[in-house]
């Protein structure tokens, strides 16, 4: 009797090695039109180090949220790096209104004449 197909393994990551490179990857199914048979794809989703530290790349980066926190990476990875890639302030560190007004400009280029 076959087993019944898992509905999470889509998301659920693994390293995909090529040759030095270790990337994190998912296998996500489709179907070929012309043979009709199954075929499995490998989507990168950043590079993960010897201290299973995930390093994310741009697919990752400009993912939308819903579809990042529909992946299962492993509980022993590091996934600090997520935070530190994509901006987001830590609680302590919220910029207040002065300091993220002059980001993009500098002062001569807004200056009145």
């Amino acid at each position: 009797m076959p087993r019944k197909p898992d509905a999470n393994s889509p998301y659920r990551v693994t390293i995909h090695k090529d040759k030095k490179y270790r990337y994190v990857a998912t296998q996500p199914s489709h179907v070929n039109p012309d043979t009709g048979k199954k075929a499995y794809r490998l989507v990168h989703w950043g590079t993960v180090d010897e201290k299973l530290r995930f390093h994310p790349n741009a697919r990752f980066l400009l993912a939308s949220e819903e579809e990042r926190t529909k992946l299962i990476f492993p509980e022993n990875w590091d996934l600090s790096e997520i935070k530190v890639q994509c901006g987001l302030p830590e609680v302590s560190k919220m910029l207040s209104v002065w300091q993220s007004d002059n980001r993009l400009y500098g002062n001569s280029w807004l200056q009145r004449i």
